[in-house]
C-alpha cells in the first residue's frame, strides 16, 4: 500500500483486491493519463471516453488546469500585498520621524535661537544639517557593523554595541 498525500483529497495506491476488500466501491472517481510527447491529445480523449462506455468524464490538460489556476492563485495572494505596503509606510515613517524626534526635543532652543534674531531659514539649515548629520552618523554606524561581521564571519553579539570594536 501506498499513501500520497500530495493532493487536497490524498490517494491511497495499492493491490486492486485488496482495495476492494476493505473499499467495496468500484465507481471510478479519477485517472491520470501521461501522453508520449507528439501524441494525438483530442485522440486519447475520444478513446478514454470510449472505453468508459460513453460516460463523459471532465478532461483537461495540465496547461489548461495551470491556466486557469493561475488567476485564482493571484487572487488569492493579493491579499498579501497589502501588509505588505502597511510595513513598508510604518518603515518610511520610522525614517522619516528618526531625524525630526531632536527638532522636536529642541523646539524650544530653536525659538530662542529665531527670538535672538535667527532667521527661519538659518534655523531650517541647522535642522536640516544636523538631519544629515544623523542619517550619515547611522550610516557609518551599519558599515562598521558590515565590517565587523566580516571579520568576525558571524552575526555580532550583544556585547559588541552594533557592531563596532570596543576597548575592553
Amino acid at each position: 500500500m501506498c499513501f500520497d498525500y500530495s493532493s487536497e483529497r490524498g490517494y491511497i495506491i495499492g493491490h486492486g483486491g485488496v482495495l476492494l476488500r476493505f473499499l467495496p466501491d468500484t465507481t471510478l472517481s479519477g485517472c491520470g493519463a501521461h501522453l508520449v510527447p507528439g501524441a494525438d491529445v483530442e485522440g486519447s480523449r475520444s478513446e478514454v471516453i470510449r472505453a468508459l462506455g460513453g460516460r463523459t468524464p471532465q478532461v483537461a490538460r495540465n496547461r489548461d488546469v495551470r491556466k486557469s489556476a493561475t488567476p485564482v492563485f493571484d487572487r488569492t495572494f493579493a491579499i498579501t500585498y497589502a501588509p505588505e505596503a502597511v510595513a513598508v509606510f510604518v518603515a518610511f515613517l520610522g525614517m522619516a520621524g528618526a531625524p525630526l524626534a531632536p527638532v522636536i526635543d529642541r523646539r524650544a532652543e530653536l525659538g530662542a535661537l529665531q527670538a535672538l534674531g535667527g532667521s527661519k531659514s538659518q534655523v531650517r539649515s541647522l535642522v536640516l544639517t544636523q538631519a544629515g548629520m544623523l542619517l550619515a552618523a547611522a550610516k557609518d554606524g551599519r558599515r562598521a557593523e558590515y565590517r565587523h561581521r566580516d571579520r568576525s564571519g558571524g552575526e555580532p553579539s550583544h556585547d559588541d554595541h552594533a557592531g563596532l570594536d570596543t576597548a575592553e
